[in-house]
């Protein structure tokens, strides 16, 4: 779910296509069913007779597909229709794609065309209906609906426990990798690891044991670089101390960058933060600590395995190219 033009039915198929399941878009079954789209259907017979439709095709895949595995991209205006998503809700794991206001607005401004009598061909009939003057207007417009729009898909996000994903045009960091990952993942167990780390041997059978107990939440798992030098200690330092400021800024404590929980815990807590950088890992553990001690479970790190970081970067840029290039490293951190 989420707002027209956030990407749903796009995300919705390529999800459906990797787990081999049924893909509905909720939309096109309106127009399946009446001939109409769904915004010429909400046009001409107004909006108590269109969220009676939705409602009912809603009620409809949850009654038909209730324990199986299917994919629904639901309308961008079922946030205002408490009965449709009530019914989806039976259906499983609601999913909020989340997307920017400019990335939304310009995926519909290019979609639209002003005609040499002043009107507009293509544009959300929300903004067509104020008759703007220019884009400038029908942007403002638009500013206007998706603060509030956002405002209850994010109420609802939180009341559901929805996996957010981010889907902004260029905009894909670790953190919506990982979101994503976890999404189409099919096991029960979730390992998170950055590029270039390699497990212990022992790894998985730890983590298992761990969470069998029904005593932790999760936690992380203590990294060992590949090599050692005074140069690598040294950059490590360094990297750490530029970061610390948004790391105090955001009153999380530093971890280990290596985690592994439950899927459901992991999905519980809306997986990782997508507008943090530097402090994504810290958030994510503080967390999941915390919704542990909702669970009486603890969030502990490994005792036995390890994660060991490849010395790849250093090995190519050298030991101490961190501090000599520390506008390079500022630049990396910022962004």
């Amino acid at each position: 779910m989420g707002i027209k033009h956030s990407g749903k039915s796009t995300q919705g198929r390529f999800l459906a296509d990797y787990l081999k399941c049924l893909f509905f878009d909720v939309d096109e079954i309106i127009q399946k069913n009446t001939g109409k789209s769904a915004r010429e259907y909400y046009t001409e017979n107004g909006p108590v007779a269109f969220m009676a439709l939705e409602e009912a095709i809603c009620e409809k895949l949850t009654l038909t597909y209730k324990g199986q595995q299917v994919v629904v991209s639901t309308g961008g205006g079922i946030c205002d229709n408490a009965p449709a998503i009530t019914h989806l809700r039976n259906l499983g794991k609601f999913v909020y794609i989340q997307v920017s206001e400019e990335t939304a607005c310009d995926r519909i401004m290019k979609k639209a065309m002003r005609l040499s009598d002043g009107t507009w061909k293509g544009l959300p009939a929300y903004i067509n209906n104020r008759k703007p003057a220019n884009e400038k207007e029908a942007r403002e417009i638009f500013s206007e609906f998706y603060a509030a729009r956002t405002e209850i898909y994010e109420n609802i996000a939180s009341d559901f426990e929805c996996l957010i994903v981010r889907n902004n045009d260029n905009d894909m960091n670790f953190s919506s990798l990982v979101n994503m990952g976890v999404l189409v993942a099919s096991g029960r167990i979730v390992l998170i690891l950055e590029p270039d780390c390699v497990i212990s041997d022992y790894t998985l059978i730890e983590i298992y044991q761990m969470l069998r107990t029904r005593k932790y939440i999760g936690g992380a798992i203590f990294e060992k670089p590949e090599r050692l030098s005074v140069g690598i200690v040294a950059s490590s330092v360094y990297e750490t101390a530029m970061s610390v400021p948004d790391i105090v800024k955001s009153k999380t404590p530093v971890f280990c960058n290596s985690f592994w929980c439950l899927r459901k815990d992991f999905n519980a807590i809306g997986g990782f933060n997508e507008n943090l950088s530097e402090t994504h890992f810290a958030d994510f553990a503080k967390r999941l600590k915390a919704y542990g001690l909702t669970q009486n479970k603890k969030y502990t790190i490994l005792q036995c395995s390890t994660v060991k970081r490849s010395s790849r970067r250093f090995d190519a840029l050298g030991d101490w190219y961190p501090i000599k290039q520390n506008k390079y490293v500022k630049k990396i951190i910022k962004e």
